[in-house]
């Protein structure tokens, strides 16, 4: 018999009108959690790389004077302290800039108490963080330096909790699509079983039988998979443009890489894969059963 015959009925089934949709769904959830941790993972990137090397002296509000005084004598500190390379007071509008996105654009007034801000760079490997804070400190009340350590360690366990939920959603909705394929196979070979058992009086052996199920669930899942990627690209296409439109300095903007979507856009592939080879084993084990 010719491998490319068809000799049972499978495109009259349920699953041919239903599993390309469900199979849709699921890719198009999988593209999302998988698109989401990417993104993560970027976005724990550029913040690290931006904090590295960097740390901030915060001078709270004072009098004028004083904190003239303050901000002369923390800028001759950093200045002095080995593993400083560079210290910059920040200028106001630049602070404004920092509190538009909470207060809104033109609402910072000019005599709004604000701390001042010096940024700083720093050499890791020369600098004495503890002995630097001390003297730093030693300035006054009010002065002292944030060298980011807490903020990185926790944007950084934050993260990565995100990428570690959306790599397991990923996982769940794999194992949730063998289900549905192992599920649609059964009700397959069962409405076919009259069928089936005749090809093997007439010679048809298990392998013939099962790329009959492979054939007809490969091209559902190819179906499917492929409708998932477009409506999940076409999501991500629209999260990305509001992203740049909204103005919020933590919201990552939606950065996948050549990489990334080349990630993505194998997804479909898997799901042709697994689809395929659920199918293939689910009847082998089927067809081992019968008399």
């Amino acid at each position: 018999m010719a491998a490319s015959r068809s000799d049972l009925p499978l495109e009259r089934d349920a699953s041919a009108r239903v599993l390309p949709w469900v199979i849709a769904v699921m890719v198009y959830l999988a593209t999302l959690a998988l698109a989401g941790s990417i993104a993560t993972h970027g976005a724990l990137a550029r913040w690290s790389a931006g904090l590295a090397g960097k740390a901030t002296v915060q001078i709270d509000p004072a009098p004028e004077q004083e904190m003239a005084r303050r901000e002369r004598l923390a800028l001759e500190v950093l200045r002095t302290a080995p593993g400083v390379t560079d210290a910059q007071l920040m200028p106001r509008e630049r602070l404004a800039e920092l509190l538009e996105p909470w207060l809104g654009k033109g609402n910072v007034a000019p005599d709004l108490p604000v701390p001042e801000l010096i940024d700083v760079s720093i050499d890791p490997a020369e600098v004495d963080l503890v002995e630097l804070a001390r003297r730093i400190e030693g300035v006054g009340p009010g002065v002292r330096l944030d060298d980011h350590t807490l903020w990185t360690r926790g944007l950084i366990v934050g993260g990565r909790s995100i990428q570690a939920l959306a790599l397991i959603a990923v996982v769940l909705i794999g194992f949730a699509a063998v289900a549905i394929v192992v599920f649609a196979t059964r009700a397959g070979f069962a409405a076919h079983i009259d069928v089936i058992e005749l090809l093997h009086l007439m010679g048809a052996q298990d392998d013939y039988i099962a790329r009959q199920f492979e054939r007809h669930f490969r091209w559902l899942s190819l179906k499917g998979g492929v409708l998932g990627l477009a409506l999940a690209g076409a999501t991500l296409v629209l999260l990305g443009h509001f992203a740049r439109e909204l103005e919020g300095p933590l919201l990552p903007h939606l950065r996948l890489g050549w990489g990334g979507w080349g990630l993505l856009g194998a997804l479909p592939v898997a799901a042709v894969l697994v689809a395929t080879a659920t199918a293939r084993f689910t009847v082998m084990r089927a067809l081992r059963r019968l008399p």
